[in-house]
């Protein structure tokens, strides 16, 4: 049977100066610009990527949001073979392979399946995400400038792999040492880091007003130290790192080979009434049941938000 594959993140989006949470403009950002109809990429050039089917639908009583997300493309084919004979047979096919997804909105957390090899992945919905939610803030700021409103704020997007333990550990089984381990701090949706060094490295970004933050390690010689602060900052911090391999070569290693996957068997095109079942499925993996007690408060805050948008 066809497998699937299913990536696992967090949908990390903070606004303003404020780095207010998601929720906090759930209904007049996020939900309205991923309904925008908005396409990313160049006029009469592809490929272009673009939302649809977006949805709010409740699984075991909470709110998701859920839609496909797609890629229009064309293939080329330039020669056929003729028995043992290659022979030119050119010809463009469109074709517009998709992935859906879906965001949890009491944890903000996310995973997105493909349909199929060259469906778009997390990595494309991240650039998409940041495109959408700039093109819509920055054209409802032109009305709201013009009738002496205040500003829409800006969107500080991050979706990051969630890796397991297992997944971090087969990253790490590549190096024979590690060179540097280097940590890239940026605004937390309401999540809360495990170690209180990142809490006072995240305090000190504060006190200096900076949105980003690295934190670069030098030769650390403990791979189960170094495993053990990547499975603590899965999902919060973006790691990348550079090491020696076993035959000697020095590699760089970057935050999306950091990634959290699943094989899925799955025998058809993925459509809107798999949701639950693929809910279900995604469950199993228990980062996706991560949160905080501070996204359960603004969750809880937003509901009659979110239940209005859904019934629209």
């Amino acid at each position: 049977m066809e497998e699937k594959i299913m990536q696992f993140a967090n949908f990390n989006v903070t606004f303003g100066e404020e780095e207010l949470p998601m929720l906090s403009h759930f209904d007049d950002i996020i939900y309205p610009a991923f309904t925008s109809g908005y396409t990313n990429g160049k006029e009469n050039e592809l490929p272009r990527y673009y939302f649809n089917d977006i949805e709010i639908k409740t699984y075991e009583d909470k709110f998701v949001l859920v839609g496909n997300f797609v890629k229009d493309d064309e293939l080329e084919r330039r020669t056929l073979s003729e028995g043992q004979d290659l022979v030119p047979s050119p010809i463009t096919i469109p074709t517009s392979p998709y992935s859906r997804f879906t965001i949890f909105l009491e944890n903000h957390r996310m995973f997105l399946i493909k349909n199929e090899p060259n469906s778009p992945d997390i990595r494309s919905f991240q650039v998409m995400a940041r495109k959408i939610l700039d093109y819509y803030i920055r054209e409802i700021n032109k009305t709201r400038i013009e009738d002496g409103e205040t500003k829409l704020p800006i969107a500080i997007v991050n979706i990051i792999d969630t890796p397991s333990r297992e997944e971090i550990s087969e990253v790490l089984e590549q190096a024979e040492k590690i060179k540097w381990l280097n940590l890239r701090f940026f605004p937390l949706n309401n999540d809360l880091d495990l170690s209180p060094v990142f809490r006072d490295i995240r305090s000190g970004m504060q006190s200096l007003d900076s949105k980003n933050s690295n934190w670069k390690i030098n030769s650390p010689n403990s791979k189960e130290g170094a495993l053990n602060i990547l499975e603590d900052i899965s999902g919060l911090i973006e790691p990348s790192m550079e090491i020696v391999d076993k035959e000697g070569s020095k590699k760089k290693v970057s935050q999306k080979e950091f990634k959290s996957s699943k094989k899925i068997p799955f025998g058809r095109d993925i459509i809107e009434t798999d949701d639950e079942n693929l809910i279900s499925i995604s469950k199993e993996n228990k980062k996706m049941n991560e949160i905080s007690n501070e996204n359960k408060k603004i969750y809880e805050s937003s509901i009659h938000k979110i239940h209005k948008l859904k019934e629209i």
